[in-house]
């Protein structure tokens, strides 16, 4: 039930449900707010063909997702979230981390989230990242609430992209928007696979963190298999099997649907660029000797033979 001072900011294209409360200080002790003055200082801005939030405010103590907010919104995708300036406390799945300045956390906005505002104003910036693609680029689907410090090398970068991109939104970057959003995921990607995971990553989580980052290096070798990244990660190909069985998938699954997503990623790049590389070579750029079996392996993970994916709109 919702608290006297509790104010809902609906559902849009751009952002999911959240209730926020006001902070007390900030008004008359029974003077009414009106939802629009919470949601108006929530600022929908896209770079790149990438979808994020601004928001900045003095004004709200807390802001959360209810379980019945995910339910009745339907979104299901994550937001990495950049403390821009100010302070507050990330908690979801438990798990509660301080933000500072600088810092950021990746929140599932399919699960509830509550966000504490500490003493006075902050800004923060909301990244969209779809599910499904960010899963691709990492290879695992990773956890709400895991925090980082803002002296990362990847974080840094990321805020200098985003913060410059929200300034120069008018920039109109053509065929470069596919390479862009690209950066992007294999900045993130470089969280993950950095020496400084969040805490809450169990050793089996590192390890497979890890193993991920080896088939991501070496996918564009034929020659790669189970036997060789254990061999890289200096374990057994049994416990390497474990691992991935644990997450319900293989290894040799893994390396097939990192060579079959690079390929998409360059086949969509070919589109906006108007280039027409051989297919057969694209093959051989993302491990696969034989056109016929790449063909094949593509058609049954995209529905679409090469070509054909080709031909169609970018992303669709």
């Amino acid at each position: 039930m919702s608290t006297h001072s509790e104010i809902q900011i609906r559902p849009t294209p751009e952002y999911e449900t959240w209730r926020v409360d006001p902070r007390p200080s900030a008004h008359k002790e029974n003077s009414i707010i009106h939802p629009d003055a919470i949601a108006g200082l929530v600022r929908p801005v896209k770079f790149w063909g990438l979808a994020a939030v601004d928001v900045l405010t003095a004004d709200i103590v807390r802001a959360q997702r209810t379980a019945s907010d995910t339910h009745r919104d339907g979104m299901n995708d994550y937001k990495l979230l950049f403390q821009v300036s100010g302070s507050s406390t990330l908690i979801q799945d438990e798990r509660a981390t301080e933000l500072a300045e600088g810092d950021f956390g990746l929140i599932d906005v399919a699960r509830p989230i509550n966000l504490v505002s500490h003493q006075g104003p902050g800004r923060w910036i909301g990244l969209h990242l779809p599910r499904q693609p960010l899963k691709a680029n990492l290879g695992f689907e990773p956890h709400g609430g895991l925090c980082w410090r803002g002296d990362t090398l990847p974080g840094r970068l990321l805020l200098r992209l985003i913060l410059d991109a929200i300034d120069e939104s008018d920039i109109v970057l053509g065929s470069a928007e596919p390479f862009m959003q690209s950066a992007v995921y294999d900045l993130v990607g470089a969280l993950f696979g950095g020496s400084e995971l969040p805490r809450h990553f169990s050793q089996s989580d590192k390890l497979f963190v890890r193993i991920c980052s080896i088939v991501k290096c070496h996918f564009p070798d034929p020659d790669i298999g189970p036997a060789e990244v254990a061999t890289e990660a200096g374990i057994s190909v049994r416990y390497l099997q474990k691992i991935f069985a644990m997450r319900g998938t293989t290894c040799s699954h893994y390396i097939r649907s990192v060579r079959l997503d690079h390929a998409a990623h360059l086949l969509d790049c070919q589109i906006s660029t108007k280039r027409n590389i051989p297919l057969a070579e694209i093959g051989q750029c993302c491990g696969y000797r034989d056109y016929a079996n790449f063909a094949r392996h593509f058609r049954a993970r995209f529905g679409y033979t090469p070509g054909a994916f080709r031909k169609r709109a970018p992303s669709q």
